[in-house]
């Protein structure tokens, strides 16, 4: 299971740019539930590993199913830290696997068509607005 974070500051959220084998993509920051660990601390080890951002204030906004399996979406509006990328993903960056993070403004997250899973993004405008 996924835990997912979508992080919103002023009409922007904030994206994992993904660049891989050649292939670009965008993602939410966010990975996998840890063996004995809850939905929450997931979440927060996840963001701040990812993003280095700490937070306190989140609200589940749903749970999301597809073929690569189940995603738990939270929002997070207050934060503090100072934004770079750390833990596994820092390790495993090099030329061909690069992490890269990036304040989009929803207009533009509606319009990219390699952010995955795409059915998301309209999802969580609908539920912003």
């Amino acid at each position: 299971m996924r835990i997912v974070g979508i992080i919103v500051k002023d009409d922007k959220v904030l994206l994992m740019h993904r660049i891989k084998d050649g292939h670009e993509y965008y993602v939410f920051p966010g990975g996998l539930i840890e063996r004995n660990e809850t939905e929450v601390e997931a979440l927060k080890r996840e963001i701040k590993e990812e993003t280095g951002l700490l937070f306190e204030n989140f609200k589940k906004l749903f749970e999301f199913e597809d073929q690569v399996g189940k995603e738990i979406y939270y929002l997070v509006k207050n934060f503090t830290g100072e934004l770079g990328i750390g833990g596994p993903e820092k390790e495993r960056m090099n030329d061909k696997n690069q992490y890269r993070l990036e304040w989009i403004d929803f207009i533009q997250a509606e319009k990219l068509t390699n952010l995955y899973p795409v059915e998301i993004i309209q999802k969580i405008i609908k539920l912003l607005k």
